[in-house]
């Protein structure tokens, strides 16, 4: 069950088509051994919403493939980590369920380097039975973000950065619920889950900006820092 599976049955265009969007990709499978990811509801004090992460103990290997612009693939031995708000549910389809979500991701190395982080200010979560995907493009006032960090950074040279253009999902399977009800409750609540995870996503790259925006651009993305504990 990909997104475009799930935006078809519905009739939607939730997002643009990934080869529209860029020449870089990123990409992680799901790890084996168990449900890495979990929904926790009323995690923020609010029952009727829920708090979306990832066990950022479980090693992942992260593609980088920028073979498109000449710059070549890697992959990444990394890590995970989330915080994502997850709202109340509504029936857009018959089974098919969607909720907003908003809250960031970064993906960083064994020795503390960044490598991508994103945040979702209007993101979507579709689900139908186990299966669902969390979703996110740019287009206006974007929804969605990369912020490249410093492996990334390096990866993509002096003279190359990541444009606004890009796209991010996660596709979810195996989603179990805690709450013996189901997954969707009384007014769209969805309950605590856990479920696997793995991740595709497109950015363009575009010539490096000039000082100016490059400062602009990392005040930005300082935002997005992750909070690490010792």
């Amino acid at each position: 069950m990909t997104l475009r599976t799930l935006c078809a049955a519905t009739g939607a265009v939730c997002f643009p088509a990934a080869a529209a969007l860029g020449s870089i990709a990123f990409s992680f499978a799901d790890p084996a051994g168990g449900r890495q990811l979990t929904n926790t509801q009323g995690a923020g004090g609010d029952p009727t919403t829920g708090l979306i992460s990832y066990d950022s103990a479980i090693p992942i290997d992260f593609i980088v493939d920028g073979t498109d612009d000449g710059l070549g693939s890697q992959t990444f031995s990394a890590f995970l980590e989330m915080d994502l708000q997850i709202g109340t549910a509504a029936e857009i389809a018959p089974g098919i369920f969607q909720a907003s979500i908003v809250g960031a991701f970064s993906i960083f190395t064994a020795g503390d380097g960044d490598i991508l982080s994103g945040e979702f200010n209007d993101g979507n979560f579709l689900t139908l039975n186990s299966a669902g995907v969390i979703g996110g493009t740019n287009t206006a006032p974007l929804p969605f973000q990369y912020f490249p960090g410093p492996v990334l950074e390096d990866f993509l040279g002096d003279d190359k950065s990541l444009g606004q253009l890009a796209e991010a999902v996660f596709t979810l399977t195996d989603i179990t619920p805690a709450a013996r009800g189901g997954l969707i409750g009384p007014k769209g609540v969805i309950s605590g889950f856990s479920a696997n995870a793995s991740f595709s996503g497109v950015a363009n790259v575009i010539p490096t900006p000039g000082a100016g925006l490059l400062v602009a651009c990392g005040l930005s993305g300082a935002a997005l820092r992750r909070r690490r504990t010792s």
